[in-house]
C-alpha cells in the first residue's frame, strides 16, 4: 500500500485539478477501508493541509480536499488527529456550505466526541440555518443540461438539508446540552415539514433525526403532556410517510424510525392499535409486489436490483410487525 499512497500523494501535488480530484477520491476510499492506513497519516496530512490552505477556486477540488482530510481524521482517531483538528475546523468554518462541507463536520464530531463542545457555538447556528432555510447552491452552468437548471438547483439545496440534519443528529447525540436552545425551532421545522416536501432528501433527513430529537425531548425540560404529544406526532408522521410514499429506501427509513420511536415509549403511552390498519395495508402491498409474476427476460435485469430491495423492505417490515406483536399490543397482525 505504501507505493500506492506515495503515487496518490504525487498526483495530489499535480497542477491539474482533475488529477488532484481523482487522487483524492482514491485516497478517501483507501482511508475508509484499510485498517493500516493510519501509518501513512504523517505523510498525507501535511500535503492535504498545504492544498487546503491554497484555497482552490475549483469547487469540486475544494470539496474533495475537505472530504479526504475529514475521512482520514475520523479513521485515524482522536489521539492521532487531534493536532490537526484546530486548523481543519478553522478552514472548514470559512467555507461556503454544501453537502460535502456539512458532512465534514460530522466526521470531526465522530472523531473527537464531546470535545466538539468548543465548536458548538459556531457550528450549531450554521447548521440550524441550513435545516430551516432554503439556500440554493451556485452551480457551474457547464454542469447543467438545457432546461434542467431549476430542478438541479433544487435537488442540490434539498440534499444540503438532508446532510444538515445528519450533522444535527450527531450534535444531539454527542453534545445535547449545547443544542437545548435550538430544540423548539428544530421540533417546529421537523414536524412542520416532515410530510410537506416532495423531496426524498428532506424526508430522509427528517425521519432519521426524529428518534434522536425525541430522545432529547424526553430528557429535556418538557412537560409529560408535551412529550406524549411530540411522540405521537413523530410516529404518525413516519407512518404517514411510510404508507403514502412509494420510494423503497424511504419506506425502510420510516420503518426504522417507527421502531426507534416505539422503543423510546417504554411506558406504552402511544396507542399501538392506531398502527394496525396502516401496517396491515402496507404489509400486504409490499408482499404483493415482492411475489408478483416475473418480468419478461429483457426487463428482468433492469428490475433485479429493485426486486432485491423490495424483498429487503419486506424483511424489515416483518421486523417491525414482530416488534409490535412482541409488545402484545396488536397481536392481530
Amino acid at each position: 500500500m505504501g507505493t500506492l499512497v506515495q503515487k496518490l500523494i504525487s498526483q495530489i501535488k499535480s497542477d491539474k485539478a482533475g488529477t488532484k480530484s481523482t487522487a483524492l477520491a482514491a485516497l478517501s476510499a483507501l482511508a475508509g477501508t484499510s485498517k493500516t492506513f493510519t501509518q501513512h497519516y504523517d505523510q498525507i496530512m501535511p500535503v492535504l493541509r498545504h492544498e487546503i490552505e491554497q484555497n482552490p477556486t475549483d469547487e469540486l477540488l475544494r470539496d474533495r480536499l475537505y472530504e479526504c482530510a475529514g475521512i482520514i481524521i475520523k479513521e485515524s482517531g482522536k489521539e492521532k488527529a487531534e493536532p490537526d483538528i484546530a486548523w481543519y475546523m478553522d478552514a472548514l468554518l470559512k467555507q461556503k456550505r454544501n453537502d460535502m462541507i456539512q458532512y465534514s463536520f460530522t466526521r470531526v464530531i465522530q472523531c473527537i466526541g464531546k470535545d466538539f463542545h468548543k465548536y458548538s457555538a459556531q457550528v450549531i447556528p450554521m447548521i440550524m440555518e441550513d435545516i430551516t432555510t432554503y439556500r440554493p447552491s451556485e452551480i457551474n452552468p457547464i454542469d447543467i443540461l438545457d432546461g434542467d437548471e431549476i430542478k438541479f438547483k433544487a435537488d442540490v439545496s434539498e440534499r444540503g438539508s438532508e446532510f444538515a440534519t445528519s450533522v444535527m443528529k450527531e450534535l444531539l447525540d454527542v453534545v445535547p446540552e449545547d443544542c437545548k436552545d435550538c430544540l423548539p425551532a428544530l421540533i417546529t421545522t421537523v414536524l412542520g415539514n416532515i410530510n410537506e416536501s416532495d423531496s426524498l432528501h428532506y424526508y430522509t433527513g427528517y425521519m432519521e433525526i426524529a428518534p434522536t430529537l425525541m430522545k432529547c425531548i424526553k430528557e429535556g425540560g418538557f412537560t409529560e403532556q408535551e412529550k406524549d404529544m411530540y411522540l405521537a406526532h413523530f410516529i404518525n408522521a413516519a407512518v404517514t410517510a411510510m404508507t403514502e410514499q412509494g420510494n423503497l429506501n424511504l419506506t425502510e427509513t420510516c420503518i426504522y424510525t417507527v421502531v426507534d420511536l416505539l422503543q423510546l415509549d417504554v411506558e406504552n403511552k402511544y396507542d399501538r392499535s392506531l398502527l394496525v390498519n396502516p401496517l396491515y395495508a402496507k404489509f400486504h402491498q409490499m408482499i404483493s409486489y415482492a411475489t408478483r409474476p416475473p418480468f419478461d427476460d429483457e426487463e428482468a435485469d433492469e428490475d433485479e436490483e429493485e426486486d432485491e430491495q423490495q424483498l429487503e423492505d419486506v424483511r424489515v417490515f416483518i421486523t417491525l410487525t414482530n416488534f409490535v406483536a412482541k409488545e402484545r399490543t396488536i397481536s392481530t397482525l
